[in-house]
């Protein structure tokens, strides 16, 4: 952003001193009508344009940070099941949007035992995703004897 900027000359703040801001991560990803990412520009735009394409309804949006619950397993390989925190998002060419997982209350989720990286969201679609809305207050843990048969415990 700055060397070519659209709309009021008065909010241009870059252009004078001859500098650029380089955007990071992007906003999101946009689950409906179909995976969207969301790029940190304008993202408003973005967000009522989605609306339109989605019959009027704000779609299901995906961002560093949210919870999901991933319901059933059906791929053979790995288990998803469970809730899980998304640590990141990309775009790859041949394998489309690829997201990082990791248990919730982990804090160092690289490399971590129980992490995933670059699980297909294709997949985990499959697999049943939902995004959690979860109140200030937190969410229900899962019984635990989900948890034990999960970890292997019973």
């Amino acid at each position: 952003l700055g060397f070519a900027p659209t709309g009021d000359p008065a909010g241009w703040k870059l252009k004078p001193i001859k500098a650029v801001k380089v955007l990071g991560d992007n906003f999101g990803l946009a689950l409906d009508p179909e995976p969207t990412l969301i790029r940190p520009l304008h993202v408003w735009r973005q967000l009522v344009a989605l609306r339109g394409k989605n019959g009027g309804k704000l779609p299901r949006i995906i961002r560093k940070g949210t919870l999901v619950r991933v319901e059933r397993s059906k791929t053979v390989k790995v288990d998803y099941r469970g809730d899980w925190m998304v640590r990141g998002i990309t775009l790859n060419q041949k394998s489309g949007f690829l997201l990082d997982l990791s248990p919730a209350d982990q804090i160092a989720y690289r490399g971590e035992p129980g992490s995933f990286s670059n699980v297909s969201l294709a997949t985990l679609r499959t697999c049943g995703l939902e995004i959690i809305r979860s109140p200030l207050c937190g969410v229900a843990a899962a019984p635990k004897a989900a948890v034990n048969k999960k970890m292997g415990m019973d």
